[in-house]
């Protein structure tokens, strides 16, 4: 039997939506879910988004989600959006305000434009974690050892050598990856960010980032830096997000640069994508809460700029939990052959 999909993006992270009401759905097989995630020879995409039938009164529908590998994750709040525009057009809920039962506990959800090229929708999480600072120290990129310390008021910064400036995203016009020299961004010397001498396990100059850890959901780890671009978010990222400080569970990683009294700008390494991903939401609530920590002047609700070039905005001040806002998409519908997918 052929499993029926839609093909959604809140923000550029994508996802396959799934209506776990049709019993052909192999949402409990992590094998088969991997299969169908696969970006070369399945769907492709950043999570599944599978919708149940209500079982807390109250609650339109129930959402699994889902990491490409099959695995299941609390929370992804773009992914919470686009299950939200999902769940209203195929009549899980039968207003534009409900809301949603997730791994992460209840979600207020307001699709506030129901266009499916175009949608937007506003969520309230479940109230963030306080932030805690720390500090990381890794031997190389690719390390998983080190050791972890908290740390005082004092300014918040990743520091980031110029070695690990060196993974693009993209190749063409784009200036990321580039020596910050070739960029405009001027190397800053002790105490700052940028470090002249290359970091490597063999020399024993071990990188230090200092970050706020916030549980927003999931757990993410928001590094300040003044030039977002100019990170090695693949190689530190995956680094800190093994790192044995963040153990069992792992870490989100997020570096974030401020750009204007109400504005940031983030890219995200993201947990169970095990990559940059093109946006992630629960990380904009987790770079907001930090930025209030971090900025006596950040003002509010705050736009974050994510990989993608969309914006998210934020407003994390209210008791009640976070807000976020922003796009939710469809981009197609199809029918995936079991045979793509069966291990028969």
């Amino acid at each position: 039997m052929n499993l029926k999909f839609t093909k959604m993006h809140g923000a550029g992270n994508d996802f396959v939506a799934l209506d776990g009401r049709e019993t052909d759905v192999p949402w409990r097989d992590s094998a088969a879910m991997a299969r169908i995630g696969a970006r070369r020879t399945g769907i492709g995409c950043e999570g599944f988004l599978v919708l149940l039938p209500a079982e807390e009164p109250g609650t339109a529908f129930r959402l699994v989600f889902l990491n490409p590998d099959g695995s299941a994750a609390e929370l992804c709040g773009n992914g919470t959006r686009c299950a939200a525009l999902y769940g209203l057009r195929r009549g899980f809920a039968k207003t534009a305000a409900f809301r949603i039962a997730t791994g992460a506990g209840i979600v207020e959800a307001e699709v506030l434009r129901e266009d499916p090229a175009d949608g937007l929708v506003r969520l309230r999480l479940q109230p963030a974690s306080a932030p805690v600072r720390r500090t990381v120290e890794v031997l190389g990129v690719g390390a998983v050892e080190g050791h972890i310390s908290d740390f005082g008021a004092s300014a918040l910064h990743g520091v980031l050598p110029p070695a690990l400036c060196a993974t693009p995203l993209s190749e063409g016009g784009n200036t990321r990856g580039k020596p910050p020299a070739e960029r405009g961004v001027a190397p800053q010397g002790p105490g700052g960010v940028l470090r002249a001498k290359p970091m490597t396990a063999e020399n024993g100059d071990a990188l230090a980032v200092k970050c706020v850890c916030v549980d927003s959901g999931v757990p993410h780890a928001v590094a300040f830096v003044p030039d977002a671009d100019a990170v090695d978010v693949r190689g530190l990222g995956r680094t800190l997000r093994w790192h044995s400080a963040f153990t069992p569970a792992g870490t989100n990683v997020d570096f974030v640069q401020r750009t204007g009294p109400a504005a940031l700008r983030m890219r995200t390494y993201e947990r169970g994508v095990e990559d940059e991903s093109g946006a992630c939401g629960t990380g904009a609530v987790a770079a907001a809460v930090a930025a209030a920590e971090e900025f006596a002047d950040m003002e509010f609700p705050v736009r974050i700029r994510v990989t993608s070039g969309d914006e998210l905005v934020v407003d994390p001040r209210e008791a009640a939990g976070p807000l976020l806002t922003g796009p939710a998409c469809e981009v197609f519908r199809g029918e995936l052959p079991e045979t793509t997918f069966s291990n028969h």
